[in-house]
C-alpha cells in the first residue's frame, strides 16, 4: 500500500514526537534515578528472576547479587535497582 504525501508526513511527524517523547522520559528517569537501561541493556547486566508489574526481580551478572527495580511500560526502561539485604 502507498502512502499518500499527507499519511506518510503524519507519520514522520508522529515518529518524531515518539522518538522526542522516548529521550525525555528517559532523561527524567536518569535525572531521578541516576541509571536506566533499556530491555537489551538490563538484559546484558542482569539475569531477570520473576517480573511482578511494576517491579521485576534481577541478578547482576557481575557479582551474583540479587535485587529488585521497577520499570516503565511504554517506553520500557528500568530503573532504582535496590540490592537484597545480605545475610
Amino acid at each position: 500500500m502507498n502512502e499518500t504525501p499527507e499519511e506518510r508526513q503524519e507519520r514522520e511527524t508522529q515518529e518524531r514526537l515518539d522518538r522526542e517523547e522516548y529521550a525525555a522520559f528517559r532523561a527524567k528517569l536518569l535525572t531521578c534515578y541516576g541509571q536506566v537501561w533499556t530491555t537489551e541493556e538490563l538484559l546484558k547486566e542482569f539475569d531477570v528472576i520473576a517480573f511482578s508489574a511494576p517491579i521485576v526481580s534481577v541478578r547482576r551478572k557481575s557479582d551474583g547479587r540479587l535485587g529488585s527495580m521497577e520499570f516503565s511500560h511504554w517506553p520500557r526502561f528500568y530503573f532504582q535497582f535496590i540490592p537484597n539485604p545480605t545475610p
